[in-house]
């Protein structure tokens, strides 16, 4: 079970997003990937950053839990939250297209 408070967490994204803002920069938000379990104890926190990711300015929001929803577990995680190499290459392989685009302005200069 997470320690911070679900409205601590979104205090923190936040204050982080509006100093990267200041910065120019972008924050990307992708969730923690667990191995599915039937009570997820991270759903409180992935709906907050979810809202956050894809309402305040200077944010985006990128889910990883949904993107490998299809890959076996057994075949990416060596524990309950940590990937295998053969997982982070999964991972990379489905939301590199998305991680593109989302740099796509910036190189363009662009927002």
């Amino acid at each position: 079970m997470p320690a911070v408070p679900v409205a601590d967490a979104e205090e923190n994204l936040r204050l982080i997003i509006e100093k990267v803002r200041a910065a120019g920069g972008t924050v990307l938000l992708l969730p923690e990937l667990t191995r599915p379990t039937p009570r997820d104890p991270m759903a409180e926190y992935r709906r907050m950053e979810a809202a956050v990711g894809t309402a305040a300015p200077g944010a985006a929001w990128l889910d990883v839990v949904e993107a490998m929803a299809e890959v076996d577990p057994e075949a990416v995680f060596v524990d309950r939250n940590h990937l295998s190499r053969t997982g982070h290459a999964e991972l990379a392989g489905r939301i590199t297209p998305q991680v593109l685009q989302l740099l796509a302005p910036a190189a363009e200069g662009g927002p």
